[in-house]
């Protein structure tokens, strides 16, 4: 099978490169880095003014209503840039609440999320471990005719603290899958911010106590959407950061100096960038895969994007470490971009669950 963009896609593509790489430079941020900042609220304003956040928002609420594919080409950018905000989850959640059933209360909310004026947290169910009090407990729900109160907690949650809502999966009334959207200042709702290797990303432990969503707020849509583009959306992030860590390798070795010769006419030097070159493309093919499955509506969504999880694990571990051989000991330095790349990876990895999780939901998916 053989995937090409077409000319939507390429202009998007284009157009995001140039935009992100113009404003999100390694300096603008680590000095955000530094500062704690939470959101670059210039990208932010530039992106909803290009239209971006409405790329997956169906036409009728103001968007462009395309899809995976699409939301992958602008993620492995921001991965690129190791942009700092909740740009992809919002990207991911136009795409998420248009599946909803016509008639839906949402109209409003996906109005507000292609203009870029709402920021939103996604809850995807992983394995990650338990750090501190928090524990992972089954939400209560009470439900009294099409309203409910909700109770639990939700932990490492990406983006919660910087998010105006929240989008939890629990159960329906009628034991189906729903998602509950939580506006962050609902009564009952608080957090326990967490520390984060990537300073360009924020996690929370979330809870709720009695937290009431009223008739209109949820959504019947299964949770398994939401985590299949969650899935493949976190790899393409990762393939971002990949390349531009095979990008920063090749620059480097094509100056740096060693017994009188460019460490690039090394062999041992070669083979590294070559393995990366290699697993980013096996990783690329995988995801565009994975997301023109979700597209169609087929039924090996769920595994393609498992295999996209797993894929983007294993290809984000080689081509670090390799990058990391490769620059020698000025890699992990604070002055160096490639550290920027490298703890990108590493949160994005656990933010999605280990390779455990996601080759038990491939044979979940299988037999």
């Amino acid at each position: 099978m053989e995937f090409h963009l077409n000319e939507v896609q390429s202009a998007l593509k284009d157009s995001s490169i140039e935009v992100l790489r113009d404003i999100c430079t390694p300096q603008r941020n680590l000095d955000m880095w530094s500062r704690g900042v939470a959101i670059d609220e210039d990208l932010w304003t530039s992106l909803a003014s290009l239209g971006w956040f409405g790329v997956c928002v169906p036409e009728r609420h103001g968007g462009l209503g395309l899809g995976a594919a699409e939301l992958c080409l602008i993620a492995e950018q921001i991965g690129y840039v190791s942009a700092i905000g909740p740009i992809v989850p919002t990207l991911a959640a136009g795409a998420i609440i248009g599946s909803a059933p016509e008639g839906s209360s949402m109209a409003k909310l996906l109005e507000l999320i292609a203009q870029g004026e709402r920021r939103i947290a996604i809850y995807v169910k992983h394995d990650a471990p338990i750090l501190g009090s928090m524990r992972n407990s089954a939400p209560q729900v009470n439900w009294l005719n099409d309203s409910a109160t909700v109770s639990g907690t939700w932990p490492f949650m990406p983006w919660a603290e910087s998010a105006d809502t929240l989008l939890i999966p629990v159960l329906g009334p009628r034991g189906q899958d729903v998602i509950a959207t939580i506006g962050s200042d609902s009564p009952g709702l608080s957090f326990q911010t967490l520390s984060n290797i990537d300073q360009g990303t924020r996690w929370s432990h979330v809870s709720l106590m009695n937290t009431e969503v009223s008739q209109g707020d949820w959504l019947e849509i299964s949770g398994t959407r939401a985590s299949d583009l969650n899935a493949i959306s976190s790899a393409a992030e990762i393939l971002g950061a990949c390349r531009r860590c095979l990008d920063l390798s090749l620059e480097y070795a094509g100056v740096r100096s060693q017994f009188g010769k460019l460490i690039g006419t090394f062999q041992a030097v070669r083979h590294h960038c070559a393995d990366m070159y290699v697993g980013i493309e096996n990783a690329s093919s995988v995801i565009a895969h994975a997301a023109a499955a979700v597209d169609a509506g087929l039924t090996t969504a769920s595994s393609s994007a498992a295999v996209a999880a797993i894929t983007a694990h294993q290809v984000g571990i080689k081509v670090w470490t390799n990058a990391l051989q490769v620059h020698g000991g000025i890699g992990f330095t604070w002055e160096c971009e490639l550290h920027l790349c490298i703890k990108r990876i590493m949160a994005l990895q656990g933010g999605m669950g280990s390779l455990d999780h996601h080759s038990e939901m491939l044979l979940k998916t299988n037999f």
